[in-house]
């Protein structure tokens, strides 16, 4: 997955143009909606980091299991971490 700083940046003016609406003195009619609407972006932007954090540590772990000497010491290891990288790339082609 790739996020720009960009959209990253864009996400976060989004977060504090939310919250400045709703200090406003005037939010009245729309404090339900803005208080959704923040809850969402916030939703958003963990998912974004956690997203990232999986990404980071599967770029560390798959060149790893993918050595062959690695492959050899710990072979059940190597097999599930193989199992569930299909499964995962199966997942994402079927657009779940």
């Amino acid at each position: 997955m790739k996020v720009t700083d960009e959209m990253v940046q864009m996400l976060d003016d989004h977060i504090v143009a939310t919250q400045q609406l709703s200090f406003s003195p005037f939010k009245g009619a729309f404090e339900n909606r803005l208080a959704e609407w923040e809850s969402k972006l916030r939703l958003t932007q963990q998912v974004l980091e956690e997203w990232a954090e999986c990404q980071k540590t599967w770029m560390y772990l798959e060149p790893i299991f993918k050595s062959e000497d690695i492959k050899s010491q710990l072979p059940l290891e190597s097999k599930k971490f193989n199992t569930m990288e299909r499964a995962w790339r199966r997942t994402m082609k079927s657009g779940v």
